[in-house]
C-alpha cells in the first residue's frame, strides 16, 4: 500500500523535459507519465498500474485472465505474450511500480517552485572592478529633512 501511494504521488510531481504528465479529461482516473524521447510510460487507471519500457514491452500486474484474439489466457509471474507485435509481460504490482519509480525519479525536478536568483552589484573605482552580492549593498540618500536607507538584507 505504501508503494502504491508513492506511485500516485509521482503522478503529481514536476519533471524535467522531456517528461510529460498527462491526464484524460474523459476519464479523470487515468494518469500517465511519458518520456517523449523513447516512449517509456507509466500509467495508472482505477488502481491498475502498467509500465512501458524503452523496448515497448508493457509490464502489467497479473490479472485473473487475459484475452488475446478471443482466447483466454491465465498468466503467471514471468509469462510473456505477444499480440500485434506488442509484448506483454506479467509480474507483481510492486515490481511494476518499482520499475516506473526507478526510471522516472531520475527526471524529478526537486527545485520546482523555487527561483534561484543571484544579484550582484558591480562597481568601478580608480579603474578597478569590484563585485559585491546585492544583499550586502546598502544605499543611503542624504536629504536635509529625511535620512533613509534602502537595503536588501
Amino acid at each position: 500500500m505504501q508503494l502504491e501511494k508513492k506511485a500516485i504521488e509521482f503522478l503529481y510531481r514536476k519533471y524535467f523535459s522531456p517528461i510529460v504528465v498527462l491526464q484524460d479529461d474523459e476519464d479523470p482516473a487515468l494518469h500517465s507519465i511519458l518520456d517523449t524521447t523513447n516512449g517509456t510510460s507509466f500509467s495508472v487507471s482505477n488502481s491498475i498500474f502498467f509500465f512501458t519500457d524503452k523496448q515497448g514491452t508493457i509490464w502489467l500486474p497479473i490479472p485473473k485472465r487475459f484475452i488475446i484474439n478471443q482466447k483466454r489466457y491465465y498468466p503467471a509471474i514471468g509469462d510473456t505474450y505477444i499480440c500485434d507485435e506488442i509484448k506483454y509481460s506479467f509480474t507483481t504490482k510492486e515490481a511494476v511500480i518499482t520499475m516506473a519509480i526507478d526510471y522516472f525519479e531520475n527526471f524529478l525536478n526537486a527545485d520546482y517552485g523555487l527561483e534561484k536568483k543571484e544579484s550582484w552589484m558591480l562597481f568601478f573605482y580608480d579603474k578597478e572592478r569590484y563585485t559585491l552580492p546585492y544583499k550586502c549593498f546598502k544605499y543611503k540618500i542624504n536629504n536635509q529633512e529625511i535620512k533613509h536607507y534602502i537595503s536588501n538584507n
